[in-house]
């Protein structure tokens, strides 16, 4: 009986994950990657060209002491300090190029892209049953008003706002007026560490979900969220984790480390210390999601022959199809052998309290 259940269960992923409106989005996401990819390519040999880059000591303890820990298919060096275990872009861009990655929106592609993702969010209901990371939130905070800063066009958000009071931040101007506009949601376009900001609100809950590895200084942005924060407020964060098995085996062609953005490369390690530090006390620390698939490693060996995109790289519905359940007993065999190690999830999820 239980063998039959687990078939059914088996089956029923199956059918789910090989259907065409899955290819079709895969095949967006890859024609995505190939613009982006190639933009960050050309401002990034354009900067180098012309006195575009600088140079960054550590973020977190200042030292100037590093190592090249791995280099992208762009090109830029990330660096391992040897001080405090933290891997970090340098060069990274000057401000006026990287305004032109997270600003300028209005590209045909990028902007098709996003407005495909609100096309389906607007489709969305409300959640019949316990969703990630809301399920996750309501161990701690059951109720109460919620911060997302970082929030782009409000994916989070538009899942979070029938449990929570909710309110988002983002810097990009184009990306907050589509979550507005679409969604109603309430988004603040500004930039964080401006003097005059001052909320008249505080929070029960704050995320930053895959956003603290774009920021410049996350010690300063954290220690300016922390002060939007009720007494005992937590803080819930996401962000990938340069120690996973993935990166590892991927190495350049990673999604973590494609193009100019992820400039801060955590490890549980380094994000446990610089919260301890702003004095928050950790709940849950962990990584999760291998964030590699058997198609991955085909892709990967034939690198030399077809451009290579970490999870977007089925080429038509029939190999998707071929390779989706060997692919689920692939996942079930690594969770089983390497379950047990604490650093081989490819992002890292820490919640933690306001002392």
């Amino acid at each position: 009986m239980v063998l039959k259940k687990k078939c059914i269960s088996a089956m029923n992923y199956y059918k789910t994950k090989v259907n065409s409106e899955n290819f079709r989005e895969k095949k967006y996401m890859r024609d995505y990657m190939y613009y982006y990819r190639a933009e960050n390519k050309k401002i990034f040999d354009c900067c180098k060209e012309n006195n575009g880059l600088k140079e960054r000591s550590c973020p977190l303890c200042g030292s100037k002491e590093s190592v090249l820990y791995i280099r992208n298919l762009i090109g830029c060096q990330y660096r391992l300090c040897i001080s405090c275990d933290f891997v970090f872009l340098s060069p990274i861009l000057n401000d006026e190029a990287l305004a032109k990655i997270y600003f300028e929106s209005e590209k045909s592609i990028k902007r098709n892209y996003y407005e495909n993702l609100m096309y389906n969010l607007k489709k969305e209901k409300k959640p019949q049953d316990s969703i990630y990371p809301i399920d996750f939130l309501k161990r701690y905070k059951k109720e109460g008003s919620l911060l997302d800063f970082g929030c782009s066009i409000g994916i989070f958000l538009n899942k979070a706002k029938y449990f929570y009071d909710v309110t988002g931040i983002d810097i990009d101007p184009y990306m907050s007026s589509l979550g507005r506009e679409n969604l109603g949601l309430n988004i603040i376009n500004c930039n964080i560490l401006d003097k005059n900001l001052n909320f008249k609100n505080k929070y029960d809950i704050i995320t930053m979900r895959q956003v603290i590895e774009h920021l410049q200084d996350p010690y300063k942005i954290i220690l300016k969220l922390s002060t939007f924060l009720k007494d005992n407020g937590i803080i819930f964060i996401e962000c990938p984790n340069y120690k996973s098995y993935s990166l590892r085996i991927i190495g350049k062609y990673h999604s973590m480390i494609e193009g100019n953005e992820h400039i801060n490369m955590f490890s549980m390690n380094s994000i446990e210390r610089l919260l301890v530090k702003l004095g928050f006390e950790i709940k849950i620390l962990e990584t999760y999601s291998w964030d590699i698939e058997l198609y991955d490693l085909i892709g990967l060996c034939m690198s030399t022959i077809h451009p290579f995109y970490h999870r977007f790289s089925y080429r038509n519905p029939i190999t998707m199809r071929l390779f989706e359940l060997p692919n689920l007993l692939f996942l079930k065999w690594i969770n089983y052998f390497q379950g047990e190690n604490r650093d081989a999830g490819s992002y890292i999820r820490v919640l933690a309290r306001l002392k």
